[in-house]
């Protein structure tokens, strides 16, 4: 199946002045999964995620890159979102699968978990949560990010974002709400590492 991309102009992005690396610069020595998988993760809100991850203790390097270009994951559109699943289903390296949906509903915000069956969506369930059957992404043996394959959805974005050589990463301006997990992150493509100026931060 062929796959015209979008122009990278007609992708949503932004740029940053400064980027923050907290943690070892050797890839091997990534945590065994990320949220973001296998490239270098990095924020605008170092604290936030030394706070989240418990990151105290570890080095902190700052990153700059002139006119650096980052695709905005939250802006992109949802026949975007679907077109990114698609290629990875033709490329090999996600399938569908059955699942149900819990979705609960709360003064927080709505919030949708995924489970392998009926059985365990209900087990999981609170009071007042809606349980429907649906459908979920998934990592199949050729997804080529280890460390993204908990995660296949969204990394996928970031693998898929890979082939543009203009971008430099991929972003997600999530809430800075440190006490619910949540601050905005990116993640750096490896392959673009030598197009940043590194330094060490003094903490």
């Amino acid at each position: 199946m062929d796959f015209d991309r979008p122009l990278i102009s007609e992708l949503p992005t932004l740029t940053f002045p400064v980027l923050v690396h907290v943690g070892a610069m050797d890839k091997s020595q990534k945590r065994g999964w990320s949220l973001e998988g296998d490239g270098l993760s990095v924020s605008d809100v170092p604290r936030a995620w030394v706070r989240i991850a418990k990151l105290g203790g570890l080095p902190w390097w700052r990153l700059m890159k002139e006119d650096n270009l980052l695709l905005d994951a939250h802006a992109l559109h949802d026949s975007q979102r679907e077109e990114i699943v698609r290629w990875g289903l033709a490329q090999g390296f996600v399938r569908r699968e059955a699942c149900w949906r819990v979705s609960s509903y709360g003064e927080l915000g709505d919030e949708i978990w995924t489970f392998a069956s009926e059985a365990e969506a209900r087990e999981e369930a609170f009071d007042g949560d809606e349980i429907v059957p649906g459908e979920r992404t998934v990592a199949t043996d050729d997804f080529p990010d280890r460390a993204g394959r908990a995660n296949p959805e969204q990394v996928l974005v970031a693998i898929w974002a890979e082939q543009y050589d203009e971008l430099d990463e991929v972003w997600w301006a999530d809430d800075l709400e440190p006490g619910e997990l949540s601050a905005p992150r990116g993640v750096l493509f490896l392959s673009r590492l030598d197009r940043w100026s590194i330094s060490a931060i003094e903490v």
